[in-house]
């Protein structure tokens, strides 16, 4: 992790926060809309838990940045456990929560489009840079299917865990339903079916797939997504089964 002056950080954008464990601050000022990309900039290397868009900062020279309201900061964000752990308080919290991972690329051009990351622009729900990953959109579409599947009462170091004994898939559908996924056209992606699932966590990770058979450089993004891609195979033999018996 990079030496930044957080507290400095968290001043500039006018951010209250409660420190809850190593690494991982709590924004009590939760109503502040801020400009999620130029956080993660300032921060370097962070996963960010925020609320779905709530505007747009426009730039001067075209293109705009995310604005969002800001529920968690980790800043280990290589610790992916963390990540979902808080995800999953801010969706209790506060109804829907939006999981957001990031590392400043040095290498990367400054690209000015619609803006995910310095050098980054979207495209078909892919973000385009000197490599090729998921957009912020589908990325935290993924996770939100791989977290309604996880049995795990607690993280830290247990591993991602599916209990075929106690999974149910209707609360499952109903919870996915609520959090009012979108497409990247904008389509609420809606699950009315144990097929509509299947068929959605099979393009997750036909998704994924394909993002794993490009160049990511030395950046861990592999084993990222490499991890997901486990976690929706093991999904996806649950569903499998299930759609045996109906």
């Amino acid at each position: 992790m990079e030496n930044i002056n957080v507290d400095k950080v968290f001043q500039d954008y006018g951010l209250e926060v409660q420190q809850v464990e190593p690494y991982v601050y709590k924004v009590l000022n939760t109503e502040k809309e801020i400009s999620v990309e130029e956080l993660q900039d300032s921060l370097v290397s962070s996963i960010l838990i925020t609320s779905d868009r709530t505007g747009r900062k426009r730039l001067s020279l075209g293109g705009c940045y995310t604005l969002a309201y800001i529920y968690y900061i980790i800043l280990d964000k290589k610790n992916e456990e963390l990540g979902y752990k808080y995800n999953g308080k801010a969706n209790e919290e506060y109804g829907e929560a939006i999981y957001d991972s990031y590392e400043y690329d040095p290498k990367g051009e400054y690209t000015i489009d619609t803006i995910y990351a310095k050098g980054e622009i979207s495209l078909s729900g892919y973000v385009v840079s000197n490599d090729v990953h998921l957009s912020r959109q589908k990325l935290c579409n993924i996770n939100e299917v791989i977290y309604q599947f996880d049995q795990r009462k607690s993280y830290g170091s247990i591993s991602y865990s599916l209990d075929k004994a106690t999974v149910n898939i209707k609360n499952i559908m109903c919870n996915l339903n609520k959090r009012k996924m979108k497409k990247a056209d904008g389509t609420v992606i809606q699950f009315d079916s144990l097929s509509d699932l299947v068929y959605y966590a099979a393009g997750c990770r036909s998704y994924l797939m394909q993002i794993a058979s490009t160049e990511h450089g030395d950046t861990g993004y592999d084993k990222q997504i490499a991890k997901k891609i486990r976690k929706l195979e093991m999904i996806l033999d649950y569903l499998s089964e299930e759609l045996g018996e109906v």
